[in-house]
């Protein structure tokens, strides 16, 4: 398995609009952004990555503030976030490309499906959508308040709840070991302003924006998602008319636990866009 010094030596930092960006592009074939999600980085889709290198160009990156990326002085925003990854992939010679997010990464995926044009497909695995279904976690209503985040981020940036957390967010305890844990530690050890900012963004997601959404798009979910439940996505695709695909004894890391089926789905329906 791929370390975090491993996933580093991979990557690439390049300065995008004056911020330094980390990223790690592999493979030969059409362009494919791969937006993490919350409390992590472009770390967690090392077990995607070479399979997806298989077929496509794939750009695994840190979002803003997360790894090995800097801030942007705007702010953790959809907005500023979604115009910067736009403006990576134009600098990469992408002008057209389609863009794969998960959990907070497929809010941020979504805003960049309706906004650039550039974007041909979007595949979101698990996306952290605003949801009655879901209701509102208890650590949304704590970032609200500056003092009280920063208070559980004292808490969450510690290897031992990430290990926790981690165990909790996957159907099966096993598939978290101690590099998977230090890359998750790494991922967030330095960012507490984004994290902060990224535990309301999906206050910030407008639902109207799907149907601004005009390239082909697709839902991946764990059927034992305990985080995002899967009838939040059985919500969206009723709402969109969008293709839902349902891992079994899956959790809310499909990539983590499922890569090579997650890649089979992916492989299928990016492999069918229109570039």
């Amino acid at each position: 398995m791929v370390s975090w010094a491993e996933h580093v030596a991979m990557g690439v930092r390049r300065s995008v609009n004056g911020v330094e960006t980390f990223f790690v592009e592999a493979g030969r074939g059409p362009p494919i952004l791969l937006i993490h999600g919350w409390a992590s980085s472009s770390f967690s889709w090392r077990r995607l990555l070479p399979l997806m290198a298989e077929r496509f160009r794939a750009v695994a990156v840190d979002l803003p503030g997360f790894g090995l990326s800097k801030p942007l002085k705007e702010g953790f925003r959809l907005g500023p976030v979604s115009a910067h990854l736009s403006s990576l992939m134009q600098s990469l010679g992408h002008e057209r490309y389609a863009v794969v997010g998960h959990s907070m990464g497929g809010l941020i995926a979504a805003h960049l499906a309706a906004s650039d044009p550039g974007v041909v497909g979007l595949a979101l695995i698990s996306p952290g959508f605003p949801s009655e279904e879901a209701g509102r976690p208890i650590y949304a209503r704590l970032g609200e308040s500056r003092v009280l985040g920063k208070l559980l981020l004292r808490v969450l940036v510690r290897r031992w709840f990430i290990r926790r957390a981690l165990r909790g967010a996957c159907y099966r305890a096993d598939v978290v070991d101690a590099e998977m844990v230090e890359g998750y530690f790494r991922s967030v050890e330095g960012a507490r302003d984004s994290l902060l900012a990224g535990l309301t963004l999906r206050e910030e997601f407008s639902m109207d924006a799907l149907e601004r959404i005009a390239v082909p798009a697709i839902l991946v979910w764990g059927e034992a998602d305990g985080w995002v439940p899967l009838r939040v996505g059985r919500g969206v695709a009723g709402r969109t008319g969008w293709r839902l695909e349902v891992l079994p004894e899956t959790g809310h890391l499909a990539q983590e636990e499922r890569p090579a089926e997650v890649f089979r789905i992916l492989e299928e329906f990016l492999g069918g866009l229109s570039w």
